[in-house]
Order: C-alpha cells, then structure tokens, then sequence
C-alpha cells in the first residue's frame, strides 16, 4: 500500500473511531444516563432485584460504557500510529528553519509534548478516596453551604427576615440555632437583637461559617 492510501486509510478510521466515540458518549449522557441499570441488580432490600433496567438492543448502560472505553482505545492507537508516520514531519515543524531559535523551539515543543502527557496521565496517578454515601452527601453538603455563607456579607442592620433570606434558611430555624424566642419580630434588627439577648456575631459565625463577612462586621453590635 502506498504512502498516501495509508494515510487516508489511517484518517477515515481515526473519524469513523471519534464519531462512534462521540454517539456512545451522548448515549450513557442522555439516552442511558446514570441510574439506567446494569444486569445485576444494584442496592440491597426486598425490592432491589425489582428495579427497572434501561436497555438499548439488549445491552446496559454498563455494557455501552465497556464499548464507548474500548472504542477510546482504538481511537488512541489510531492517532498513535498516525503520529508515528507523520514524526519526521512534526519533527521538522517544531524544528522549522535552522537558526539561532530552532534548537530552543524544538525544546519547547518537546516540553510542551512531556507536560500535556503528565496531565493526561494525571487522573490515573492521582490517589482514590473511598467514602460511604453518607459521609460523602454529609461532606458535599457541608462544602456548598460553607460556599454560599461566605459569599454573604452580615451588617448589624440587616433585619432577621433579610439574614434568612441572605442564608436561605428560615426564620424560626434561625432562631432555633441561636436559641432565641420564637416570637421574635421577622423585621427585628441583627444588631439590636443580639445586643438585647447578650450574643456576638461570633454566634453567628459558628452557625453561617462565614468567618470573614462575619468577623469585619462584629463591631455593629456593640453598643
């Protein structure tokens, strides 16, 4: 086989291999998205073995998956082999005319090669984590509310109404937590309300986590 006819050869399965890749990636995202099923039922419990399972032409979610991984495979051998026959062209880019820069460009295209392959290979190098579900949500849910509390900026003028708004927790949750009557006025002042029940936006801190917002604005409740 010719030069050429090897290259194109090589060209139209690397598409083929990528559009294949592309249709089973939308697949497992939107026809077969995660919950489907596999063949063996997942869970414990009397109902477990009961749970519907999504099939495509007799296959799951899982057996898609092995064939959208092995389809990436053959993707990457494709293009690994097309490298190989175009090196001395790549080779000759990175190199371009011979100079005084040609030895330092072909050294930043090297180093450029060696860092996208550490990046590539990072995810498989990285050390795993393993959690149970529980400690995992508890985890995800501590991490967004810290998020959104720090994002908040607390004034001693602000109403109670405002800082539960601010926070998105309720009134009365609010004054659960800072063990305050339930009958206090939604429109009653941070400041004044604080001052008259002896507490410090340091309450408020341990409650909202907003450590910074908190912290520059203790001085509103002083008297």
């Amino acid at each position: 086989m010719k030069r050429t006819q090897l290259n194109f050869a090589i060209d139209v399965a690397a598409f083929v291999a990528f559009l294949f890749l592309l249709s089973t990636g939308l697949l497992l995202r939107y026809q077969l998205p995660a919950g489907s099923g596999g063949r063996h039922p997942g869970g414990s419990g009397r109902g477990a073995a009961d749970r519907s399972v999504t099939l495509l032409w007799g296959w799951t979610r899982h057996d898609w998956g092995y064939i959208h991984y092995w389809i990436a495979g053959l993707l990457v051998a494709i293009l690994a082999v097309h490298v190989a026959l175009h090196w001395k062209w790549i080779v000759c880019v990175l190199r371009g005319a011979q100079g005084d820069t040609s030895g330092l460009r072909f050294g930043i295209g090297l180093a450029s090669l060696l860092a996208l392959m550490l990046l590539v290979a990072a995810p498989l190098l990285a050390p795993l984590v393993r959690l149970n579900r529980h400690d995992l949500q508890r985890e995800q849910s501590t991490a967004s509310s810290q998020d959104h509390s720090a994002a908040i900026e607390i004034r001693g003028s602000m109403t109670l109404n405002e800082l539960a708004q601010a926070t998105n927790r309720p009134v009365a949750q609010l004054l659960s937590e800072l063990n305050l009557p339930t009958d206090v006025a939604p429109n009653e002042r941070l400041g004044r309300l604080l001052r008259q029940h002896g507490l410090q936006m340091s309450d408020l801190r341990q409650i909202l986590g907003a450590d910074d917002y908190v912290a520059a604005n203790e001085k509103e409740t002083e008297p």
